[in-house]
């Protein structure tokens, strides 16, 4: 079994929402100090957790390049790439984050270009906003850039364009543990980027050449087509979802037993959105509501457009019961 060193380039690690069976993997290289209400990395590195099995990582190195002021260092960012290739010893790299600063632009392309040809993965996000111009290094050809996308089947993306890496991966947010902070709900181009990664350690655990060559020929066999790339407006898709009135009735009576408040958010409807709630609390509300209707699936199962708001959240149910 191949066993895999990750380089994590991100925000501080807030170590208590790891798990403690892989906090002994973690190597942390912090250049701004601790910061213990940093989650970002954590969720990063859970996503990752979930879809693949801990045994398959032999170093997480997480390299904290943003400052107590929640910004992301360019400089930061460089430092690490140069350290891990000084180092020589990471297969993967994971960059769920974007840098715009275009003074360390050119130096930073050069040395994400002298990891890609000493055999180094790059795998770094899209911006989730639309900006000026391009956010890298997600945008140059020697990383695979992470961009947008939902999809309803593995392996979770599907290839844009293979001359430049641009990918497609699975945005859509979903539930993760993260330990004592408790369940988060986490998405965007930032979960794609380590969902992607998962992808390819786990086609390569029982292989002997996880080379870039043999990496790159497995990612175009293997992903999705563009047609097979439901990208959607999250939000106008759950609105639109057919829902049963009297799934809709009966949960609205079991409201009132429910531990986590919500009348007080207002009016009730079908359109309401359960990402009010906070992550934790709209948690307990999915898990009451499920064992309420005996359904055995479990938040983490679930895609955020099966919740996002009450109606999408009963047409799960309806679906589910009639199955």
């Amino acid at each position: 079994m191949m066993k895999f060193n990750l380089a994590v380039i991100d925000t501080a690690l807030n170590i208590d929402a790891i798990p403690e069976s892989i906090r002994n993997k973690i190597v942390i290289k912090d250049y701004f100090g601790r910061d213990t209400k940093a989650t970002h990395s954590a969720m990063v590195i859970n996503i990752l957790l979930k879809y693949i099995n801990s045994d398959l990582i032999e170093k997480i190195y997480l390299y904290n390049i943003f400052t107590k002021e929640h910004q992301g260092s360019g400089l930061a960012a460089f430092n690490a790439l140069e350290d891990i290739l000084k180092n020589n010893d990471v297969d993967i790299i994971i960059m769920s984050v974007t840098l715009a600063n275009k003074e360390r632009y050119e130096q930073t392309k050069d040395i994400c270009k002298r990891l890609a040809l000493s055999g180094v993965t790059i795998i770094a996000a899209d911006s989730n906003r639309p900006s000026e111009g391009l956010c890298y290094p997600f945008s140059f050809d020697c990383v695979y850039g992470i961009s947008q996308g939902a999809f309803t089947e593995k392996p979770y993306f599907c290839v844009n364009d293979m001359g430049t890496k641009h990918i497609s991966g699975d945005a859509e947010a979903e539930f993760i543990n993260c330990g004592n902070i408790g369940p988060c709900l986490f998405g965007g181009t930032s979960k794609a980027v380590p969902k992607f990664a998962s992808a390819i350690i786990n086609a390569f655990a029982d292989e002997n050449d996880n080379s870039c060559d043999k990496i790159e020929e497995w990612i175009k066999k293997s992903a999705l087509s563009e047609e097979d790339n439901i990208i959607r407006q999250i939000r106008e898709n759950a609105l639109s979802c057919e829902f049963s009135q009297e799934i809709l009735d009966e949960l609205y009576g079991y409201i009132s037993e429910c531990p986590t408040d919500i009348s007080c958010f207002g009016e009730i409807s079908p359109t309401f959105e359960l990402c009010e709630l906070g992550s934790c609390e709209l948690y307990k509300f999915i898990t009451f509501m499920l064992n309420k209707f005996r359904i055995s699936a479990t938040p983490e199962d679930m895609r955020y457009t099966d919740f996002a708001t009450i109606g999408s959240f009963c047409a799960y149910i309806g679906e589910k019961i009639h199955k």
